[in-house]
């Protein structure tokens, strides 16, 4: 470096999560809207996060970046789980459906949509510590499970079979952001689906301190 090469600054985008409240909803509603957005989850349908405020307000945040909300973290407990896989790349024989609520769950059921393309990777694996694993582990659950759009799917779709595409991305043979931020804090895959023209992948993380 000469001394006329201008000194370049970063700062580190800083990461918070809140409690989420009805009030935010409204400015997190294009996330769906937006096909730019790569998500961790499939976002429910207001009247459902608005009854998970409601229920369950310890288990749903609010993620912002530099004080601008990029999306939620949200989740339910639930007495049964959805059917799983013994290996990852098993494909589920029918979609995973929405539980009934109930709270004496042993299951948190992972909801919500985050904007990853402005989180780090370390962000990522914080949101899913602090956002999930904590959540289970001050509430006593056993678990928690939740639905992966896989993020790189589209560029692989028509060479591969579902079926052989989670197998190289549990192999390491194929990187997959979403998938790779579950796997990397922890998680479990546990099957998978195809909806539309998405792979879902269903992945769990057991609390073991119980």
């Amino acid at each position: 470096m000469s001394a006329t090469t201008p000194i370049q600054f970063s700062t580190p985008r800083r990461l918070r999560l809140r409690r989420l409240t009805v009030a935010d909803l409204a400015a997190i509603g294009w996330i769906d809207a937006h096909p730019g957005v790569c998500r961790f989850e499939p976002l429910a349908a207001r009247e459902r996060l608005v009854q998970l405020i409601a229920s369950y307000p310890s288990a749903q945040f609010a993620v912002e970046v530099d004080h601008r909300l990029v999306g939620a973290l949200m989740g339910f407990p639930s007495e049964s789980g959805p059917p799983m896989c013994s290996q990852p790349w098993e494909a589920l024989t029918a979609p995973f459906g929405a539980a009934e609520l109930d709270v004496d769950g042993t299951v948190l059921i992972g909801e919500g949509a985050v904007w990853r393309d402005v989180l780090e990777d370390d962000q990522i694996d914080h949101l899913l510590c602090v956002g999930r694993k904590a959540v289970v582990q001050q509430l006593g659950l056993d678990e928690t499970v939740s639905v992966v759009c896989a993020s790189s799917w589209a560029a692989w779709r028509d060479r591969l079979a579902p079926q052989a595409f989670v197998q190289q991305v549990h192999a390491g043979g194929i990187s997959d952001r979403a998938i790779a931020a579950y796997v990397r804090a922890g998680w479990a895959i546990r099957g998978f689906w195809e909806d539309a023209e998405t792979l879902k992948v269903l992945v769990r993380w057991e609390n073991r301190r119980r």
